[in-house]
């Protein structure tokens, strides 16, 4: 199957998020260094929680754009997966559709053994050639369809 480029949204999503998470990160060291250098007083403290929850938040923020990376993955395996299945359906109900109407020329052709019968019935067969020719070059061009059965 051809190469899809990713979705543009997903793309947009995981840029923004890598770019919040380096926010929350500049932020959280700002923070921390701006609390260290300074005297232990209750605002310093709140300046060191505040850079801990900025880091927390970031390592939030990476693991939930992973997270997202590999169900929008998923979802287009699923959906690729669905695709072919759907495609050797049609494939299989085409190649079904001849050959019942084969094997129904083949039996009106047996039982009725008059010349009208064979003749329109050899018509139809031959009305049927060109579908059998697309079936057998389809066939040809994908060897692989059927592979992961």
């Amino acid at each position: 199957m051809a190469y899809k480029p990713p979705i543009t949204g997903t793309v947009l999503f995981l840029s923004l998020t890598a770019l919040l998470a380096v926010a929350c990160i500049v932020l959280a060291k700002y923070l921390y260094l701006y609390s260290a250098a300074s005297d232990q007083n209750p605002q310093i403290e709140f300046y060191k929680k505040s850079g801990e929850l900025a880091l927390q938040l970031a390592l939030v923020v990476i693991i939930g754009g992973l997270l997202k990376l590999l169900i929008d993955w998923g979802t287009s395996q699923r959906a690729r997966h669905i695709a072919r299945q759907e495609q050797r359906n049609e494939f299989l109900k085409r190649v079904r559709k001849i050959h019942v109407a084969i094997q129904n020329a083949r039996d009106l052709m047996n039982a009725h053994g008059s010349a009208k019968t064979w003749g329109e019935q050899s018509r139809r067969l031959m009305q049927l050639r060109s579908e059998v020719e697309e079936i057998i070059e389809d066939l040809k061009a994908s060897v692989f369809r059927f592979r992961c059965q």
